[in-house]
């Protein structure tokens, strides 16, 4: 562990930084269908991305503040911490099958690129392995637990690591209506989330493969598309700051 630790300290400068340089450069062209507007910078202007390719693909842009992180043997080094802004993006074909068979689950799988997810945070990169998709989206229409309510979760199992030799397990993107209006059934198309639909639930959990973990609460969640509602999301945001 202590040499391991050394390694991560003595290569982490220069190759997070070509790390994190050639995971945004993958992404950032050709995922999109806005043109630009004068809110992409600051909060959104770090993973913001050029027309995209194909009308099924959806980008949906978020961010939030740092809750938690829980990493007693140091393999974040410190690059992030409590109160740090977090910025993020996941990308999916809204055209996916859904592999659930009941009327209200809806499973939807994606296993190439461009569908990707990417969280900014602290000074870290958190991102899916473009090589090597494992996305997962999951609607769960009129859950019936001890709450009624609806489910909306994003989670991306094969990542690229955050640090050097520092793995990531899972990204997983949790929201939950306990309303119960959120979803009009278990259909991925025409269901984009917003963060005044989903409540209380809005939470982001990272987790290492050494045990560590990042969590946040989410405050904005924008859909890239139709390119008028984000500018107008994003818009107020700036105003209340």
């Amino acid at each position: 562990m202590v040499l391991r630790r050394l390694q991560i300290r003595v290569f982490r400068s220069v190759l997070t930084g070509l790390a994190i340089s050639v995971l945004l450069w993958v992404w950032v062209w050709g995922c999109s269908n806005e043109t630009s507007d004068p809110y992409d910078s600051p909060a959104f202007g770090i993973l913001s991305m050029a027309p995209a390719p194909a009308s099924e693909l959806i980008t949906i842009e978020f961010n939030g503040t740092v809750t938690a992180v829980t990493d007693p043997d140091s393999y974040l080094t410190g690059e992030i911490s409590v109160g740090d802004a977090l910025f993020g993006q996941f990308v999916y074909d809204e055209t996916a099958p859904d592999e659930h068979p009941k009327p209200d689950i809806g499973r939807y799988r994606f296993r190439e690129s461009p569908c990707m997810v990417a969280v900014n945070a602290g000074q870290l990169l958190f991102a899916s392995d473009p090589a090597s998709v494992n996305i997962t989206i999951k609607l769960l229409d009129d859950k019936k637990t001890n709450v009624l309510k609806d489910q909306y979760e994003v989670k991306s199992a094969s990542n690229s690591d955050a640090l050097p030799g520092v793995g990531v397990v899972s990204i997983n993107l949790l929201l939950a209506d306990e309303t119960a209006t959120a979803l009009s059934g278990d259909a991925l198309a025409n269901q984009r989330p917003d963060a005044a639909t989903w409540l209380p639930t809005r939470r982001l959990t990272i987790t290492g493969i050494d045990g560590w973990t990042v969590e946040a609460n989410i405050d904005l969640i924008a859909s890239s598309d139709p390119t008028g509602q984000r500018r107008t999301a994003k818009k107020e945001i700036h105003e209340n700051d």
